[in-house]
């Protein structure tokens, strides 16, 4: 945290293995997706009370979304990395140098061969260890 009402922050974002079997004029065709991401960006924060606190934040971010594509007569495999940001809002309550944060986030990442996810969005409970 830079000062009271603007501060830095990063996150990493795995997604793990989503599969899938689709069938195709030619046959299943097996899939295996998976996307990765990493963003570093600012935080603006306003404290209501001592230990409750509302902010917004902005992330630049760097992605990699990465598909096998296999079927009995042939197996593709499809890397693409895209820039994009992270946009989000949400509250926090403070516990000494814990924070609980409940965040709403709305990702937007150009994959022009993915769409399924041009725009994730996240809810989430967060813990913050201030350091």
């Amino acid at each position: 945290q830079q000062t009271k009402y603007i501060g830095w922050e990063g996150e990493i974002q795995a997604s793990g293995d989503a599969k899938d079997t689709v069938t195709s004029s030619n046959g299943p065709v097996s899939i295996k997706a998976k996307y990765d991401s990493w963003a570093i960006g600012i935080v603006a924060q306003y404290p209501f009370a001592k230990r409750f606190t509302v902010f917004g934040r902005f992330l630049p971010m760097y992605g990699r979304y990465t598909a096998d594509f296999s079927s009995s007569s042939q197996s593709r495999k499809q890397v693409e990395r895209e820039g994009g940001y992270t946009v989000g809002a949400g509250a926090s309550a403070q516990f000494g140098h814990v924070d609980l944060r409940l965040r709403y986030d709305l990702q937007r990442v150009n994959f022009e061969e993915a769409q399924e996810i041009e725009y994730p969005q996240r809810l989430g409970l967060d813990v913050l260890w201030r350091f």
